[in-house]
């Protein structure tokens, strides 16, 4: 993990884990993919012309 994320960001996961308590390998990946996700894009602004007048309703 320290090729992918640097020494730092493998130190700092594994001291959140050890934060929480949850001492596993499995921990410290979780905490790393978590922080290297990327930013969700802001949602898209729809032109007026393009929005629904009526609602669809299920079949």
């Amino acid at each position: 993990m320290v090729a992918l994320y640097g020494l730092e960001g493998v130190s700092n996961a594994c001291a959140t884990a050890l934060d929480e308590e949850v001492v596993s390998s499995a921990h410290v990946v979780n905490l790393l993919h978590r922080v290297a996700q990327p930013a969700r894009p802001a949602p898209l602004q729809v032109p007026e012309g393009l929005l629904l007048l009526h609602e669809p309703v299920a079949d």
